[in-house]
């Protein structure tokens, strides 16, 4: 596993949480790292700030690396491209950015 803050290893800036933790899940399990272990290990992939609000979480405390992962996602969501991609809403948004609310419309119609 590479050594925090080096250029291989993933660093957690605030920005895609999900990306991030696919990144850090695959290097943790070809390290063989058990769930326990990830958790204790994320928060120094992790800018000090966001390391120090990782330790405050319930889900670190309790070494529960999936409720980690969901409460760190559900608090950095805003910053994460991926989350609401393929969502009723995203798709909507992007048919009237593409196309223009009047078009659409007159498509609809």
């Amino acid at each position: 596993m590479p050594l925090p803050y080096i250029s291989e290893a993933p660093l957690f800036t605030g920005i895609n949480v999900t990306d991030f933790f696919e990144r850090f899940k695959d290097m943790a399990t070809d390290c063989g790292l058990p769930d326990d272990r990830k958790v204790r290990r994320v928060q120094k992939y992790c800018e000090f700030g966001i390391a120090q609000r990782i330790q405050d979480l319930d889900s670190y405390e309790e070494k529960d690396w999936k409720g980690l992962m969901k409460e760190m996602k559900t608090i950095y969501k805003d910053g994460d491209i991926d989350q609401p991609r393929y969502t009723r809403v995203y798709l909507i948004i992007l048919a009237y950015k593409a196309r223009g609310e009047k078009k659409v419309d007159l498509y609809i119609r």
